[in-house]
């Protein structure tokens, strides 16, 4: 075996990066905007606003009891972490994909493992709209890039049209 081959893969590389610049913004937002407040960056864009959300996306499942979200939590990363470790290599932005995932799920499932609830902190263009964290961003973009790869896979697999 040789030296390169037992470093970690730059996919596992990307999931800690991913990890590691979530947990350091929620840590930067915990230690300088108290819970409940709000920092205007861009005005009437991007506003820093600090809320703890106890449940998953959006507020969902934010009633359940905190110990169904913790094990809900830990499955889903350990299906994706299946996931991304079982994808072959031939499929680079697959396996992007999931890193992002993994990175995302891991920096929001050590919240939950820390205190319960995960911290958000970031609110694009109006109120209404959800407040997120760098993992929320992160496991987007793997979904949005998971779906668009699975649908260009899908057309490469399809059989010629008829029509022309």
């Amino acid at each position: 075996m040789s030296l390169l081959s037992s470093l970690p893969s730059p996919w596992w590389l990307l999931a800690l990066g991913v990890t590691v610049a979530d947990q350091w913004s929620k840590w930067w937002i915990e230690v300088h905007l108290p819970v409940g407040s709000h920092l205007p960056v861009l005005s009437g864009f991007l506003h820093l606003t600090h809320l703890k959300n106890p449940g998953f996306a959006l507020g969902w499942l934010a009633d359940a009891p905190p110990a169904l979200l913790l094990i809900l939590a830990m499955a889903a990363f350990g299906v994706t972490v299946y996931l991304f470790t079982t994808t072959p290599r031939r499929y680079p932005l697959a396996l992007a994909c999931f890193a992002l995932l993994v990175g995302g799920a891991a920096g929001n499932l050590l919240d939950r493992l820390a205190v319960g609830e995960v911290t958000d902190w970031a609110r694009f263009l109006s109120p209404q709209l959800p407040t997120f964290n760098l993992a929320d961003a992160a496991i987007s973009l793997s979904l949005i890039g998971l779906v668009a790869t699975l649908a260009r896979a899908r057309r490469a697999d399809s059989p010629p049209s008829m029509e022309s």
